[in-house]
């Protein structure tokens, strides 16, 4: 190897080793608080991946059900899954295995993105040490250092730790390793390149969003800063057929509905984002900014890519994230979570200023700005490591709330659907595999009414037997409410938490946290309804009542005959009892095109009612009726089309490369 690589090796295996003792503690937690982190996401479908493999396309834990792809991208839930199950390990333990790597991994990522795009070795280390060691977000904005408690805190070890973003640390690993690849890619052209290329994007789709529109806003800036040349078509044109390619690899996980359903839900997940005429124009204005910026870098001489590439992504994240913290105004949705992808940008911008300082002052000036990053160094790895352990602390199982709930609700009924919110929302299938009306990754969800249902629940006061008949209409079995002495962190969603005092039976108690039965005279998820009955009116709010009374008064019929519904797997459901003639049934499950349906052996179409609750039929005589839903996930053939594809491509490129015999 020669001197330099050998060196340059050694320094990002130093600064790998360096990420790593900063964040020593996550690799030995499972369970920890805060409680409140989205961790325990990760954690259940990690769990349900280890119990039911790949085998079913459809996870009915969460509101009401929804595809395995709807419930979170899947790469580092599967990465989990399979971490747990070779070190025989728990899912909890093996999640933050892999969080932990991911964080640690950052960094040398970065300096093979800046080394890549043109920078000197010295001015990619000087980027990914900076990355390593301090975050400009700590010292651009209130909120961060706030949040931190000082400027000098680690905003990424904080996000991971404390709020439980093992996915998006992901994306910040993998989206400069894949944009290294694409760099390779549009100016090679070779079926290699561009198969690493489209197989690293399609990576950080199935990890995280976020990362899907860093990765996005990475692919642009960085064909920008390749300027516009005689060869800038080939170059769009090959980032193009990289992304497609992606996108067909990433298919089955991505399909368009998830797509759809992610774009409808956004705006109202982790806040209120509506997009709206504002946005359309910021978003417009910050292209603008971005294309003009490009053109005048253009003609900056002996600029390397690096350079250029670093201040257009740093100013596509950098703004929105500004206006968020100073101005309040959002380009999209949480532009306030991209503040990390601003870090990587300055940064690698950093790495480029010094760069260019080094080139002009001497080697006297590089030796001095190392010197001063290992002293920071050598302060933030005594630093991080404690505010690490004042941020998380380990608990016992059996001492959770969570866990104590979750297996109350287990004993009394192993398939009763509970709605509840907060902590015990988001841990209660790491534990049980009981259905919940809500979840935890919201952008996911199916049903529209889904927000004002969840969030009415807990607003309202006084109306105790609104709010059952509103659970009863989605099927929920149980509800978990907290009062003000509650041990949920999140015990302020409910603003009475008495409302269902003398409304429903309690079936627990521990302290100010409690569960609730939410009777029903039929057990099942299924009724047959006359057609009166079934909601075809969107409700305006919780207090909507009238939208979905005949519902509920066919729900609490004692007389009617009951449906019985039973799962033969995840993604197979079978309803039987009797019906008459004219009869809708419907099944409080979220509805998907992806389901088929058999209706006394005969093939029926499905559709959702006004709830977004599955309908089929109608029954075409009197007596008994069996209806068997199945769930079609994704097609494979895009990903296998496009592997087939490219191996052919891979092979003709061998061949014509491959020297003659003599």
């Amino acid at each position: 190897m020669h001197r330099s690589l050998r060196f340059e090796a050694l320094f990002v295996a130093a600064l790998t080793a360096l990420n790593a003792w900063m964040a020593g503690r996550v690799f030995g937690l499972d369970y920890h608080q805060p409680l409140s982190s989205i961790e325990p996401v990760f954690m259940a479908i990690a769990r349900w991946m280890l119990d039911y493999g790949t085998s079913s396309a459809w996870v009915p834990l969460w509101y009401l059900g929804e595809p395995i792809q709807n419930a979170y991208p899947p790469l580092l839930p599967a990465l989990t899954a399979a971490t747990a199950a070779v070190a025989a390990i728990e899912p909890a333990a093996a999640y933050h295995w892999v969080a932990g790597a991911a964080y640690t991994a950052g960094p040398a990522t970065l300096y093979l993105l800046a080394r890549t795009l043109g920078l000197t070795a010295f001015g990619a280390g000087v980027a990914a040490a900076g990355y390593s060691i301090l975050s400009p977000a700590a010292l651009l904005f209130p909120s961060v250092w706030g949040d931190l408690g000082g400027t000098e805190g680690p905003r990424r070890l904080h996000a991971l730790a404390f709020y439980g973003e093992g996915p998006h640390m992901l994306t910040l690993a993998l989206w400069p390793a894949a944009v290294a690849a694409l760099a390779r890619a549009v100016e090679r052209r070779s079926a290699g390149w561009v198969g690493l290329a489209a197989l690293g994007a399609a990576a950080v789709a199935l990890t995280n969003w976020l990362g899907s529109v860093a990765l996005a806003a990475a692919a642009a800036s960085l064909l920008a800063a390749m300027g516009w040349d005689e060869r800038a078509p080939r170059r769009w044109l090959t980032a193009a057929g990289v992304g497609a390619l992606a996108y067909l690899l990433a298919y089955p996980a991505l399909p368009p509905s998830t797509i759809q359903a992610v774009r409808q839900n956004a705006p109202h997940s982790g806040g209120s984002f509506p997009m709206g005429a504002a946005q359309a124009g910021a978003l417009l204005g910050l292209v603008a900014a971005a294309a003009l910026l490009a053109w005048l870098l253009a003609r900056v001489p002996r600029l390397p890519v690096g350079a250029r590439f670093a201040a257009l992504f740093s100013l596509l994240f950098g703004v929105p994230s500004a206006a968020m913290e100073f101005g309040g105004f959002h380009f999209y949705p949480q532009p306030h979570r991209f503040h990390l992808e601003m870090e990587q940008g300055l940064w690698l911008l950093g790495g480029a200023v010094a760069w260019g300082l080094a080139a002009r002052f001497g080697r006297r000036l590089a030796i001095v700005a190392a010197a001063g990053l290992a002293v920071l160094a050598a302060a933030q790895a005594v630093r991080y490591p404690r505010a690490l352990a004042r941020w998380v602390e380990p608990v016992q199982p059996a001492t959770m709330l969570q866990r104590e709930a979750a297996e109350a609700l287990r004993a009394w009924n192993p398939e009763a659907r509970l709605f509840a919110a907060g902590s015990v929302e988001i841990w209660l299938n790491v534990f049980v595999d009981n259905p919940q009306t809500g979840g935890v990754f919201d952008q996911g969800v199916l049903w529209p009414y889904f927000p004002a249902y969840r969030y009415g629940m807990g607003y309202t006061v006084e109306d105790g037997a609104r709010s059952a008949r509103w659970l009863r209409v989605m099927g929920a079995d149980a509800v978990f409410v907290s009062r003000a002495d509650s041990r949920e962190p999140y015990a302020v969603f409910w603003r009475d938490a008495a409302k269902f005092d003398g409304v429903l039976p309690e079936l627990w108690r521990s302290g100010g946290d409690a569960l609730y039965q939410v009777p029903r005279p039929c057990p099942g998820i299924a009724y047959a309804l006359r057609p009166e009955e079934v909601v075809d009116r969107y409700p305006l709010n919780n207090e909507d009542e009238e939208a979905v009374a005949a519902f509920d008064d066919a729900i609490r019929d004692a007389a009617r005959p009951c449906l019985t519904t039973r799962w033969e797997a995840p993604d197979r459901l079978t309803v039987e009892g009797p019906a008459t003639a004219g009869s809708m049934v419907v099944v409080q499950e979220a509805w998907h095109a992806g389901w088929e349906a058999t209706l006394n052996g005969e093939p029926v179409k499905t559709r959702a009612d006004a709830l977004g609750l599955l309908l089929a039929g109608p029954v075409e005589a009197d007596g008994p009726l069996r209806l068997e839903l199945r769930f079609r996930g994704p097609s494979w053939a895009p990903p296998l089309l496009a592997v087939a594809g490219w191996l052919a491509w891979f092979g003709v490129e061998r061949r014509r490369r491959k020297p003659l015999s003599r």
